[in-house]
């Protein structure tokens, strides 16, 4: 887990230098410069409070990954039984469906 969040930290730091290196490439185009330094600043603390919490990190990464798996397992369910008619191999989206939600839960 420590290393999924060394690896987002990482990527996150990186991301946001190339972002605030485009904001400066870009200074006289005011919008995309605001933008670019917006998300370049937003990466580059995401990349620093990982190096300094990388535990806080990989706890807040396995919630979001179990939120996103009862999420999607849930509107998985919901287009099997909606469009079951439509769809081909619904019966396959309902297990696959449970399972996701099952694993959101314990995660």
């Amino acid at each position: 887990m420590l290393a999924l969040a060394w690896v987002f930290g990482a990527y996150a730091l990186v991301d946001g230098a190339m972002l605030l290196g485009a904001t400066w490439r870009h200074r006289h185009e005011r919008r995309p410069a605001a933008t670019c330094a917006g998300a370049g600043a937003l990466g580059v603390v995401a990349g620093l409070i990982t190096a300094l919490w990388p535990g806080l990190t990989g706890l807040t990464l396995v919630v979001m990954a179990g939120g996103w798996a009862i999420v999607t397992g849930c509107l998985e369910l919901w287009v099997a039984r909606r469009m079951r008619h439509q769809l081909r191999h619904t019966r396959w989206w309902r297990p696959s469906a449970v399972v996701s939600v099952a694993a959101g839960v314990l995660l």
